[in-house]
């Protein structure tokens, strides 16, 4: 009887920590995710599941975490041999089918070399960190212009998974009422596409006159499309150095987010 109640105090307090432990990591996330202006919803949606919303995520997370099963994750240029015992002690303390140690602590030199950016996330500094070293500082300056255009504007910046040189650094959208309108992404490749199709599909712009003039007279050269038939207009950080076409693209960014709030 005595033995039953202590395991069933210690489960309780079990409980308890796993249960504190969620709520600090979920708040240094929602609170992180603020920092960059990004929803934490769309964040799981995008970078996990679309039909994954935060209670859910949260949740799993918990049952995991109470039942012990995690993984730890060791990243080395040369494991040490202190690194390479306690993984065997780690191993030796799992339950038969768990994964083992073996590959994943292999030294990096020996493993095939994945792209530098695989798998991290753009954050300001070091997006236009590189923008700066491969386009130089005047197109540095015409991205920066154009983050701080969609700030003052209080429009939300995600940034975008780092996946090479190609990779999207940061998508700047508006949500308005139950709709998400994504209003243009802007690349490593040093390209700011307008995203027009996906916004002519909303039921704001679906079939607007004023809209499709406005997107007719925006991709008139030097407007290129990535594929034949896309909708969606890219620009160069170079074509934007010249002062009536950046004028011209953040006025016609203008008048979208003011039909938006007004909607």
């Amino acid at each position: 009887m005595i033995q039953g109640a202590e395991d069933q105090r210690l489960a309780v307090e079990k409980a308890a920590a796993v249960r504190t432990l969620i709520e600090i990591l979920r708040a240094d996330f929602e609170r992180e995710c603020r920092e960059l202006g990004v929803d934490p919803d769309r964040h799981i949606a995008q970078r996990i599941d679309p039909s994954l919303t935060s209670d859910q995520l949260w949740c799993e997370v918990e049952r995991r975490l109470a039942e012990g099963d995690i993984r730890l994750g060791f990243i080395a240029e040369e494991p040490s041999v202190e690194l390479l015992r306690i993984g065997d002690f780690l191993d030796e303390r799992l339950s038969p089918d768990a994964v083992r140690r073996g590959q994943p602590l292999l030294p990096r030199s020996r493993m095939e070399a994945p792209d530098p950016l695989d798998g991290l996330v753009w954050e300001e500094n070091s997006f236009f960190q590189r923008i700066t070293a491969e386009r130089g500082e005047e197109q540095s300056a015409i991205g920066d212009a154009i983050l701080a255009w969609a700030r003052d504007r209080g429009l939300a910046v995600l940034w975008g998974l780092a996946e090479g040189a190609e990779g999207v650094g940061l998508t700047v959208w508006l949500t308005r009422g139950e709709v998400e309108y994504d209003l243009f992404d802007f690349t490593t490749n040093g390209l700011v596409r307008l995203r027009a199709l996906d916004l002519g599909q909303t039921a704001l712009f679906s079939g607007d006159p004023e809209f499709e003039k406005l997107m007719d007279e925006l991709a008139r050269p030097p407007a290129s499309r990535v594929r034949p038939g896309d909708e969606n207009l890219s620009f160069s950080l170079e074509q934007l150095a010249d002062p009536p076409l950046f004028e011209k693209f953040v006025g016609t960014l203008d008048w979208i987010v003011d039909r938006i709030l007004a909607w």
